[in-house]
């Protein structure tokens, strides 16, 4: 196995350990994927695009339909995202505070022939890790603070970035001052 191979299976695996680590009351909590509300975001090399649009320059709008459960509690139901790099040619580090602001969160990782080649279930997500071709299949639900300020009408901006820092032609890059960040609002559905 090459050092690059080897490097990208510890990637993976350093992934996977991070997001199965839950507490025990999240063990055996399953998260379906539903297909049909699935917003996908396409990166580039240095850009994230949703409805071929650039994240940097308008936000992607998510509208969250709040459930109420009973007299006094309120849910949201189930957010799904794809991040989709099977169009760019460098990897990427996908990191938002919005992925650590979850009840639980299901991530696929998907190879170029949209094989599953890893899945995780966790309560918090510093960063998914994607390689030239892959693709994330993410599906999660925001924590009860979320809830309750969409609930009473707030806008929440969540900054989605890059943070990789590659060589690219003798120059060092560093993807977030190169431009690639977003910004992802969550908006109570009307």
């Amino acid at each position: 196995m090459t050092m690059k191979k080897t490097i990208g299976m510890l990637s993976i695996l350093a992934l996977v350990g991070a997001m199965t680590a839950g507490s025990p009351s999240q063990v055996g909590t399953v998260i379906s994927f539903a297909q049909e509300k699935v917003t996908t975001i396409d990166l580039g090399e240095y850009f994230f695009k949703a409805d071929g649009k650039d994240l940097k320059q308008t936000s992607l709008v998510i509208p969250v339909e709040l459930k109420k459960v009973d007299e006094e509690e309120v849910e949201a139901e189930d957010i799904e995202l794809v991040f989709d790099n099977s169009k760019a040619a460098v990897e990427h580090e996908i990191m938002s505070p919005l992925f650590t602001a979850v009840d639980m969160m299901r991530v696929e990782i998907l190879d170029k022939s949209d094989n599953v080649i890893a899945e995780m279930e966790s309560s918090a997500v510093h960063e998914i890790l994607l390689k030239v071709g892959w693709k994330a299949h993410v599906i999660f639900k925001v924590g009860h603070t979320i809830v309750e300020s969409l609930d009473d009408g707030a806008k929440l901006d969540f900054e989605i970035s890059c943070h990789v820092g590659h060589k690219a032609g003798g120059q060092a890059n560093d993807h977030y001052k190169a431009g690639m960040r977003g910004t992802i609002e969550l908006v109570k559905k009307s």
